[in-house]
C-alpha cells in the first residue's frame, strides 16, 4: 500500500511541476493579453515537461510497465509529432502577420515597444516549447523502441531448460 501511495504522490508531484513550469512560460503573455493560444501553449509546455520526465525516469513510470501501454504511447506520440508540427506552422504564420489582435485582446493599453516585446516573447516561447516537445517525442519514441528491443533480446537469450 505504501508503494502505491508513493507512486501516486510521485505522479502528482510531477504533474504539479509540469503545471507550474507551463504556467510560468505562458504567464507573461496572459498578463498583458486575453491570450488566444493559452491552452495550446500551456499544453505544449506541460507535455514537454511530462515527456522529459518519461525519458529520464523511464523505468520509474509505473503506468509504462505494460507492453500495450508502451505501444499505445508510441502510436499516440507519432501522431502528436505531426499535429504539433502543423500547429507550429500556424503559430509562425501568426507571427509573420505581426498584428497583436491575432494573439488576443489587450488587457491594458500597450505601446509599440511593448507589443514588439510581446511578439518576440511569443516567437521565442512558442518555438522553444514546440522544439522541446518535438525533441522529447523523438527521444521518448527511441526510448520505447530501445526498451522493446532489449526486452525481446533478453527473451531470445533465455535458456529453455
Amino acid at each position: 500500500m505504501k508503494k502505491i501511495l508513493l507512486h501516486i504522490s510521485q505522479e502528482l508531484i510531477w504533474l504539479l511541476i509540469a503545471a507550474a513550469f507551463a504556467s510560468m512560460i505562458v504567464y507573461p503573455l496572459y498578463q498583458k493579453l486575453q491570450y488566444t493560444f493559452l491552452t495550446e501553449n500551456f499544453l505544449l509546455a506541460f507535455y514537454a515537461v511530462i515527456l522529459f520526465r518519461m525519458v529520464i525516469f523511464f523505468h520509474g513510470v509505473i503506468w509504462l510497465k505494460p507492453m500495450w501501454m508502451r505501444f499505445l504511447a508510441f502510436i499516440i506520440n507519432i501522431n502528436l509529432f505531426f499535429f504539433i508540427l502543423r500547429k507550429e506552422q500556424s503559430f509562425i504564420s501568426i507571427y509573420d502577420s505581426f498584428t497583436i489582435g491575432d494573439l488576443g485582446q489587450h488587457r491594458e493599453a500597450l505601446t509599440l515597444s511593448q507589443m514588439e516585446k510581446l511578439f518576440h516573447y511569443f516567437y521565442y516561447e512558442i518555438n522553444i516549447t514546440v522544439v522541446a516537445c518535438l525533441v522529447m517525442i523523438v527521444l521518448f519514441c527511441f526510448r520505447l523502441i530501445h526498451s522493446y528491443w532489449s526486452l525481446r533480446k533478453t527473451r531470445l537469450y533465455v535458456d529453455p531448460k
